[in-house]
């Protein structure tokens, strides 16, 4: 994933995208798509909807970004409109969160005992995750599957870098140790 490189490069990307230049809106895309899923993943649970919230809120974004006042808010503008969309999706009716009781479909191998472990292994690490506290859980999945820069982390949620090291050290701490109980149980 491109860095950003600073405020003022954004806001500069921010301006040209007002002025319909769509190579500077993919560029600005291609920067937070990944926070955006980790977002709508964090809320909605499921990775499969969390892409579709994801590219719903780009192209709400893109639809409205001329409503932006301030090119250098573009980030909380964004993580808003995210936010939004999965408010929207959990609010429809009967929404089905729990990933967990979907059927697993066949075996992804030649040994099924591994897909049964691999598959414990995932349950336990979704309920881990479930269990995180949800600032925690956010900075993790944008740092761990959306493969963003603490600092990165930090301008897209509008908290200090330092808050996000913190949000990160304490659900890897927390993640390791029910992992662990998890393993210790199985022996």
């Amino acid at each position: 994933m491109p860095s950003v490189s600073s405020a003022g490069d954004e806001a500069h990307l921010v301006r040209e995208a007002q002025a319909d230049d769509r190579a500077a809106f993919d560029e600005l895309a291609g920067r937070y798509r990944p926070a955006l899923r980790a977002v709508a993943f964090d809320l909605t649970g499921r990775t499969e909807v969390a892409e579709d919230l994801a590219q719903d809120a780009m192209e709400a974004a893109w639809v409205h970004l001329s409503d932006l006042r301030d090119p250098a808010a573009f980030a909380p503008w964004l993580r808003r409109i995210v936010v939004n969309r999965c408010r929207m999706w959990l609010r429809r009716p009967e929404p089905q969160l729990d990933q967990l009781t979907e059927d697993p479909g066949p075996a992804a191998s030649d040994r099924p005992e591994e897909d049964v472990w691999r598959r414990l292994l995932e349950r336990e690490l979704h309920r881990a995750l479930v269990a995180l506290p949800a600032d925690n859980r956010a900075a993790l999945l944008m740092s761990a599957f959306g493969d963003m820069a603490d600092r990165e982390i930090a301008a897209f949620l509008g908290v200090p870098v330092t808050t996000v090291e913190g949000r990160i050290y304490r659900a890897r701490r927390r993640l390791r140790a029910r992992l662990q109980r998890f393993l210790d149980t199985l022996e």
